[in-house]
């Protein structure tokens, strides 16, 4: 036989065993967490992410070392994989800001705390002035002395609001204690 044959059989060998290995330590982990589960009592729910965390962490392993069986390296997977990781992470970071943003006025459009003319400020903060817009981001404040600035969206959650309409102010109410005296009106 040639020995490349050879060295492709044993090589498929080796990954079988290496995956029969890995079958084989899943059933011993279900197992070991099925029995702490009835014996301490913790409900079944509580260990979803333990278990799927074993089962891909084994999957993974089992198919690095199977690959690396077939004499293919994998420390430059793992570079690879550490530096999608570390984008994605990074990526989340990003998105996350700017979907809470969008999110913020799809609720500021919903729940009407304030809308386009109205005076409002923040407590706890110098933002004071009167709305003369608001988009999926920001919404922009105009100072009476004429300057204009833009707040996010996302801080009309994290901050109690004051409301007037003219001179006379009309509500001192967060966001989210205006969502619940809207609920217990309808």
């Amino acid at each position: 036989m040639n020995t490349d044959i050879q060295s492709l059989i044993i090589s498929t060998l080796i990954a079988l065993a290496i995956g029969l290995l890995c079958f084989f330590l899943w059933a011993l982990v279900s197992r070991g967490l099925t029995s702490l589960e009835k014996n301490a009592r913790i409900s079944q729910k509580m260990l979803i992410p333990v278990r799927m965390a074993f089962r891909y962490g084994l999957t993974i392993a089992g198919i690095l070392f199977a690959i690396s069986a077939f004499g293919i390296p994998i420390g430059n997977f793992w570079t690879f994989i550490s530096a999608v990781l570390g984008l994605v992470a990074i990526g989340f970071v990003a998105v996350w800001s700017v979907l809470s943003n969008i999110s913020s006025t799809f609720f500021i459009i919903g729940l009407k705390p304030f809308s386009v003319g109205d005076e409002i400020s923040l407590e706890g903060t110098d933002i004071a002035g009167k709305v003369v817009n608001l988009d999926f981001m920001f919404t922009t404040i105009q100072k009476p002395n004429g300057d204009q600035f833009k707040i996010p969206n996302n801080l009309f959650f994290q901050k109690a609001l004051l409301l007037s309409k003219g001179e006379e102010p009309i509500q001192n109410s967060s966001v989210a204690e205006m969502s619940r005296e809207l609920t217990n009106v309808s």
